[in-house]
């Protein structure tokens, strides 16, 4: 039952990730054709690290995976919506 949580709770994140950065490219480079093969390999690389440690709940590697996509969508030039200025 442990492995299930963890399962969908990874999965949700990476969906929320997916989304995230795949409409902020679209919306400050003008499309998807903007994101390269090597962008998504960086970004992508980097979340899956084990620096991250497979991002927890209350980790210090989901601390860092959420400031990482926060960065990311603040030099798109994405506008903050989450309570207090955040992006979550």
């Amino acid at each position: 039952m442990k492995s299930l949580r963890k399962l969908t709770v990874i999965i949700i994140q990476v969906a929320l990730v997916a989304t995230l950065t795949f409409s902020a490219v679209a919306a400050k480079n003008n499309g998807r054709d903007a994101i390269t093969q090597e962008d998504l390999k960086e970004w992508l690389t980097y979340l899956a690290s084990d620096e991250l440690e497979g991002r927890n709940t209350y980790s210090e590697g989901l601390g860092l995976a959420a400031a990482y996509i926060a960065e990311h969508l603040r030099s798109w030039g994405v506008k903050p919506s989450g309570p207090n200025g955040s992006y979550f």
